[in-house]
């Protein structure tokens, strides 16, 4: 016989499926799950469909996750602000390397992506479909057309975000999922929104010098036109296009088209291998620091010795973003 109990159950057999869903339908399937059993049981279950009775059951979904080393976790879209939920797994080990669908290749080449966005320089946390593909010169074991496979992959997958200007960005779930491998692999990298307190990627940086205040654009509204680290006057966020005194913008917003930056050159790389120059290309000075660690005025990089690709021991870190891309790889 069905009971209360079978609520979560039901609940975390429709949402385990997606991964990621907005917060609108995690309650509609929470809706969906107590009417089915409260048709399949013989008596009836009172379970009031309020927030304070949404909260509770966020709550025991969690319990019965936590063994698992599993979260149901809320966040928002750094983009528009809509609140979204996500499974999170909070430990890596061996076994999710075994149990991905990824190869040991593709990992490897997301992190190179995850390792060009996050040092891209003024804080533009992206990079272009050139120096995207470009990468794939540093990974064994894929090809350039199977690198363009994959990239279309991880943005079906919502591993990262394709702009219209073609250029790759980290997704909401890649923040979420990889929010504590992003902090211990790029400390002097990540920021936060000073207004909710959230990572940020992409949003906006106060215009008084030395001042640390940085914004979401749905945050904007929040801060009530002021920066809420000197109290300079901020703009609505409908207005932060047109405003007198513009922010910093970051994310994307902060490179112009066409504009190169030099890439992060690992020690040593494997095979003598160099790519090509673009004219789009973010990229290699030719000529100029092979064989030495690029570094951006605003990143302190810390070069790790080896051969090609970094350190040859797997770390925490790196099981967990297998971890978290183990056995999740079919899209919403």
């Amino acid at each position: 016989m069905a009971t209360p109990q079978d609520v979560p159950r039901l609940f975390l057999q429709a949402v385990l499926s997606r991964r990621v869903l907005s917060s609108d339908l995690a309650r509609i399937i929470w809706r969906k799950s107590i009417e089915t059993i409260q048709e399949a049981s013989e008596t009836d279950i009172d379970i009031p469909d309020n927030d304070k009775s949404w909260v509770e059951f966020l709550r025991d979904v969690n319990d019965s996750l936590n063994d698992l080393d599993l979260e149901f976790r809320q966040f928002r879209d750094e983009e528009e602000g809509r609140a979204w939920f996500g499974i999170v797994n909070r430990k890596g080990d061996d076994i999710a390397q075994a149990a991905t669908n990824y190869s040991a290749a593709e990992i490897a080449y997301f992190k190179a992506l995850v390792t060009q966005i996050m040092l891209a320089p003024r804080k533009a946390y992206s990079i272009s479909s050139t120096a995207a593909l470009r990468e794939v010169n540093f990974v064994k074991g894929l090809t350039k057309l199977q690198a363009e496979n994959v990239l279309d992959h991880f943005v079906a997958n919502r591993w990262l975000n394709r702009s219209r200007r073609g250029r790759y960005s980290l997704s909401a779930r890649t923040v979420l999922e990889l929010e504590s491998y992003l902090k211990t692999e790029f400390p002097d990298e990540v920021i936060n929104c000073t207004v909710c307190r959230d990572m940020l990627t992409k949003g906006y940086a106060c215009t008084t010098v030395g001042c640390k205040g940085r914004t979401h654009l749905h945050c904007l509204n929040v801060a009530r036109g002021k920066c809420t680290e000197c109290k300079e006057e901020w703009p609505k966020s409908s207005d932060v296009s047109k405003a007198k005194n513009p922010l910093i913008p970051i994310g994307e917003d902060a490179v112009k088209d066409n504009e190169a930056f030099n890439r992060v050159v690992r020690e040593e790389e494997e095979d003598g291998a160099e790519p090509d120059v673009d004219d789009d290309m973010e990229g290699v000075e030719k000529g100029k620091g092979k064989g030495k660690m690029k570094k951006d005025k605003q990143s302190k990089l810390k070069v790790r010795k080896g051969k090609g690709k970094g350190r040859k021991t797997k770390t925490a870190e790196d099981s967990e973003v297998e971890a978290s891309m183990s056995e999740h790889s079919d899209s919403d």
